[in-house]
């Protein structure tokens, strides 16, 4: 499962390197965007939930502690858009 995302991940490195690629890329957007618009900047880590099947692509909402606590896993930056349906999700699995 983790080969087929091993291409993806490669791209996303390069990018990171060259700012020149990530540039390209982005210019795919915003047509108007030069080098000098473009401040250093770090990688960073995104967490991605996973199973035996492979990478998440949906919320996971699951009963913990019986009766008590409700966990929400993989809510990603997505989240805040998703916001009001996946509360009334919770309100429905509750």
């Amino acid at each position: 499962a983790m080969a087929q995302h091993l291409v993806t991940g490669v791209k996303e490195m390069f990018r990171d390197f060259f700012v020149g690629a990530n540039l390209r890329r982005l210019q795919r957007y915003v047509p108007s965007l030069s080098h000098d618009h473009i401040e250093g900047w770090k990688s960073g880590v995104r967490a991605i939930a996973v199973n035996q099947n492979g990478i998440l692509d949906e919320f996971v909402i699951e009963e913990g502690v019986k009766g008590r606590v409700m966990n929400v896993r993989n809510a990603p930056s997505p989240a805040c858009t998703a916001s009001l349906r996946l509360a009334q999700e919770i309100v429905d699995y509750a």
